[in-house]
């Protein structure tokens, strides 16, 4: 399938390391897959192997895996946050902005974003740019993608 090995199939099929934590399209729990190819529930109290329709699931219609954050954006996007910026979208010509409020997507723009900030001059390695896309639907939520990420924030 892939010319990176895997310890097992379903490392494989699913394209995730051991004990990598992802979340199956559909579904609002968090799953990994242990050193053993078993898909596991990662519940508080300790982990439930999936039911195969879940894992069937997965394979069928794929997951949603923590985003792997650089320590560069890690650090940016928490400076946005502490600056007052929850969201990022990038507008049609490929350009991010932070945004204070929530903005909603209305045809061509973004509006209702409170102070928006362009992004593009201050950041010179441009780090941020490929997180959002003129294609979602919603923008990126700051701190949610920071938690996805494993990393403590506040906000």
């Amino acid at each position: 399938m892939s010319e990176k090995r895997y310890p097992t199939r379903m490392h494989e099929v699913l394209g995730v390391e051991p004990e990598e934590r992802f979340r199956v399209k559909d579904f609002n729990d968090e799953f990994f897959v242990n050193i053993h190819g078993k898909m596991m529930l990662a519940v508080p109290s300790g982990h439930l192997r999936a039911s195969g329709e879940i894992v069937a699931h997965a394979i069928n219609h794929g997951i949603n895996r923590r985003p792997r954050l650089t320590e560069e954006q890690v650090a940016q996007l928490k400076a946005l946050v502490t600056l007052g910026y929850g969201w990022i979208v990038k507008d049609l010509e490929g350009l991010p902005y932070a945004c204070a409020s929530k903005p909603k997507k209305e045809r061509d723009d973004w509006r209702d974003g409170g102070a928006f900030t362009n992004l593009y001059p201050f950041m010179p390695t441009n780090c941020l740019m490929d997180l959002p896309d003129w294609s979602d639907p919603t923008p990126l939520d700051i701190v949610q993608t920071l938690r996805d990420a494993g990393v403590e924030v506040e906000g």
